[in-house]
């Protein structure tokens, strides 16, 4: 999931630079470049933000009696 929203946030971001950043700037011909590299690392760090975010929910969720998690539904 974190690398498929990294994938979709680069392309979109390229793509709002694309149309968006030469109006900003009055410059018709701007040419903004895809650089494979900027994307892997969004990606990857998309990827490894999301695996950071789901370690403390894992443990407090491993650590749980599940009696007691059934329970509390």
């Amino acid at each position: 999931m974190a690398g498929l929203a990294g994938l979709i946030g680069y392309f979109a971001g390229f793509g709002a630079a694309r149309g968006i950043f030469p109006r900003l700037i009055g410059v018709a011909d701007l040419n903004v470049a895809f650089d494979p590299y900027l994307a892997g690392c969004s990606v990857l760090l998309a990827v490894i933000l999301g695996l950071l975010a789901a370690v403390y929910p894992s443990l407090v969720a491993a650590g749980l009696d599940p009696n007691e998690s059934l329970r509390a539904l």
